[in-house]
């Protein structure tokens, strides 16, 4: 069992603002956030002082292209990776990958990559924002429909119902299915 103290200038949770904080992690699983003064360093532990900087729970991004100079109509593992990266690299830890106005067959292409991405980016260890899902841009949106993609990933907004009943007949697939990731990642600036 590893066990990692960070000290902290402050740290913000969900009721408060705790200054001089001090985050408890065993093995990767956050155990408490106090005031460095209320913790003793467990025997065994690593500490890590970042004293200049503030713990923060990470971002989550409803609605993005792209970043560090890929986008996510690409729909390949090198690009969505390198977009997971750099978000992560700015406090994003998590965030649902927004397609471009498009023909519904470049679209549809890529709904096809993302899902496929979505259901094997845990597979590696990399340190990175996870993708939760899919939201479809187009100029034929004309309704909304929440909870499954074309390719059946949960958790997502879909816009363009008509559009993505076509393209779900044209490209079944089944092996494309989201993998329910950790919400509470937390990131530090």
């Amino acid at each position: 069992m590893s066990t990692t103290l960070v000290h902290a200038a402050r740290a913000f949770t969900a009721a408060t603002e705790i200054p001089d904080a001090a985050i408890l992690f065993r093995d990767g699983v956050i155990e408490s956030v106090t005031p460095r003064g209320a913790v003793t360093l467990p025997a065994g532990a690593q500490e890590i002082v970042a004293a200049d900087k503030i713990a923060t729970p990470g971002f989550l991004d409803v609605h993005i292209h792209g970043a560090g100079g890929h986008d996510v109509m690409e729909a390949t593992d090198h690009a969505l990776k390198a977009v997971s990266r750099m978000v992560a690299a700015h406090g994003t830890t998590s965030f649902v990958a927004t397609t471009v106005t498009a023909s519904p067959e470049s679209i549809c292409r890529s709904a096809e990559g993302i899902a496929g991405y979505i259901a094997r980016q845990h597979q590696s260890d990399d340190t990175r924002a996870e993708v939760l899902g899919i939201h479809f841009e187009g100029p034929f949106i004309s309704s909304v429909r929440r909870g499954v993609t074309p390719f059946g990933i949960p958790e997502t907004s879909i816009r363009g119902s008509a559009r993505a009943i076509h393209c779900r007949r044209k490209r079944q697939r089944t092996d494309s299915h989201h993998r329910s990731g950790t919400f509470g990642r937390d990131a530090l600036h």
